[in-house]
C-alpha cells in the first residue's frame, strides 16, 4: 500500500527558490538556454505517440551507452526514473540498502512504497568511497537492492568502475541488483560511459538535467535488461499513458549533442571551481576532494553547523546554499559553482564574511 512521501531536502529548496534570493548557490547542475539545441519552437508539433519521436530518442541513448535500444525506457527526469526503477526491482519485495550521505529521494521514496531500508557508510576519512566489504556487511537476507550514486551526491566523488563491477557480482550472487543513478556521471574526465556496461545487474538511471541543463525538459531514461524494462514500461501506463511529445525535438538534439554540450558543461564546472580554489587559497583552506562536477562539498571550520552558516547567509544576504543535514552531515555546505565567475566570487566572499563572523569571539 503507498504511504506518504515527503523529501526533507526537495521541500527545502523548492520553497527557498520561491522566496527573493538574490543569488543561488544551491544548484548542483548547470542550466543551458534551449535556444542551443537549435530547434524552432514555432515547428514544434505536439505528438500523439511515444514522446513522438521517442525511438529516436532512445536509439541515441542507446547508440552513447553502447547499449540495446531494448534496455532504454524513457522517465520524466532521474526522479521519476528513481520511482520507477525502484518499484520495478523492488515488485516482488525485499529491501533496499542505499548510501549514507544521499540524495534523499533515493531513500525517503520507502515511505511512499513502503519498503524497508538500511544503509552503508560512504565515509568522509575514505574520501566517501564505496567499499564492498561495507556493503556486504551491511546486506540482510532479503536485500534486494544496493543503491549508489556516480558521481556521489554530495561529495561528487566517483564509485570507482571495479567497485560498481564487484557490487554488480555480489548482488548477481543473491539475484539482486545494483541501482547507479548516473545523473552526474558525465563531469567525469575521459569516456566514463554508463555504469550498466560494467555488469548485468547494474540498473542505471540519469537525465540531460545536471551536466547538460536542460532540466525543465524532464528527459530522464533508464538503462537495465529487457526483463526491467518491461515492467517499467508497464508502470509508466499507470502515470501517463503517452509522454510530453512536445519536448523531444529538443531531447533530441540534446542527445546528438551531448559530446559537445558535455565539453562545454565541464568547462563551465572547471571556471567555477577555479574561482572557488582561488577563494579559499585566500582563506589559506583546504580544496575539497571531487572528481567532477559543479558543486564543492565545503567541510566548515570546527564549532560551526551547516544549518546555521546557511540560515545566516540567506538572513544577511538572501544568498542560498545548500546545509548538510540535508545529507546527514551538518559540519558541511553543499555549494554551487554553476554562477558565471562575477557573481560567484562575490557571493562566496560574502560566505566567508558569515562564517568568520560567527566563529569570532564574542
Amino acid at each position: 500500500m503507498l504511504g506518504p512521501q515527503r523529501s526533507p531536502y526537495l521541500s527545502w529548496i523548492l520553497a527557498l527558490r520561491a522566496g527573493d534570493l538574490t543569488l543561488d548557490l544551491t544548484d548542483s547542475g548547470l542550466a543551458t538556454p534551449l535556444a542551443r539545441l537549435g530547434v524552432d519552437p514555432d515547428a514544434v508539433a505536439v505528438a500523439e505517440t511515444e514522446w513522438g519521436g521517442g525511438r529516436e530518442v532512445r536509439e541515441e541513448i542507446a547508440r552513447h551507452a553502447g547499449r540495446p535500444v531494448e534496455e532504454v525506457v524513457l522517465t520524466l527526469g532521474t526522479n521519476g526514473a528513481i520511482f520507477l526503477a525502484l518499484s520495478a526491482l523492488l515488485q516482488d519485495g525485499g529491501t533496499a540498502l542505499v548510501e549514507d550521505p544521499a540524495y534523499d529521494p533515493l531513500w525517503v521514496t520507502r515511505e511512499a512504497l513502503g519498503v524497508p531500508v538500511d544503509r552503508f557508510s560512504r565515509r568522509a576519512e575514505d574520501d566517501y568511497a564505496v567499499d564492498p566489504d561495507r556493503v556486504r556487511a551491511a546486506l540482510r537476507p532479503d536485500t534486494r537492492v544496493v543503491v549508489v550514486t556516480d558521481l556521489h551526491n554530495p561529495s561528487a566523488r566517483t564509485a570507482g568502475d571495479e567497485t560498481l563491477a564487484a557490487l554488480s557480482r555480489l548482488m548477481a550472487e543473491r539475484d539482486g541488483w545494483v541501482l547507479v543513478d548516473e545523473v552526474y556521471r558525465d563531469f567525469r574526465a575521459g569516456n566514463p560511459g554508463t555504469a550498466r556496461a560494467l555488469g548485468e545487474r547494474i540498473v542505471a538511471i540519469a537525465s540531460l538535467t545536471k551536466v547538460y541543463g536542460f532540466g525543465g525538459l524532464r528527459a530522464g531514461w533508464m538503462l537495465g535488461p529487457p526483463e526491467i524494462a518491461e515492467r517499467v514500461k508497464q508502470l509508466l501506463l499507470a502515470f501517463h499513458v503517452q509522454d510530453p511529445g512536445v519536448g523531444v525535438p529538443f531531447a533530441l538534439a540534446a542527445h546528438r549533442m551531448r559530446d559537445t554540450l558535455r565539453a562545454e558543461s565541464r568547462a563551465r564546472a572547471e571556471r567555477g571551481w577555479e574561482v572557488f580554489r582561488a577563494w579559499l587559497a585566500e582563506r589559506g583552506e583546504p580544496v575539497p576532494a571531487s572528481d567532477g562536477g559543479i558543486h564543492a562539498w565545503y567541510p566548515l571550520p570546527a564549532g560551526l553547523t551547516a544549518t546555521r552558516g546557511a540560515g545566516e547567509l540567506h538572513a544577511r544576504h538572501r544568498i542560498g546554499v545548500v546545509p548538510g543535514r540535508f545529507f546527514g552531515d551538518d559540519t558541511r555546505l553543499r555549494v554551487g559553482l554553476g554562477n558565471p565567475p562575477e557573481r560567484l566570487r562575490p557571493g562566496l566572499e560574502r560566505l566567508g564574511e558569515v562564517l568568520d563572523g560567527l566563529r569570532a569571539p564574542a
